[in-house]
């Protein structure tokens, strides 16, 4: 009786679905690892492998699960409207109408303010 070879499972991974897997995983590492360089925060890929006895067969389904680190998306301030709606205006503040009034240069004699002096 021969005796089995050891098992290899770097060479299985190259030769699971004629490289497919392994490219996978390849890519996402490179995903992960340069979004962890740029962003500082850890990254995770996991890889899992469900075995299911088919007959004399072992059916090998892999399932590749990355943890992108991302940079947080930065919040805005909004306020909550009576029917639940985000108002970027606090509703219960009360609206005032400004004017615009024209400016006044007291050093220039076209706009400064005649004094009764003059």
């Amino acid at each position: 009786m021969s005796k089995e070879p050891e098992f290899d499972f770097a060479e299985f991974l190259t030769e699971f679905n004629y490289g497919e897997l392994n490219q996978k995983l390849g890519a996402e590492l490179k995903s992960v690892a340069s979004a962890v360089d740029a962003t500082g925060k850890n990254g995770e890929i996991t890889l899992k492998l469900v075995i299911v006895k088919n007959g004399i067969h072992a059916m090998v389904k892999p399932e590749v699960k990355a943890k992108v680190p991302r940079d947080p998306a930065e919040g805005a301030a909004f306020y909550f409207g009576s029917n639940g709606a985000l108002m970027r205006e606090d509703p219960r503040q009360v609206s005032i109408d400004f004017r615009t009034l024209g400016v006044r240069d007291n050093h220039n004699p076209k706009t400064a303010k005649k004094t009764s002096d003059e």
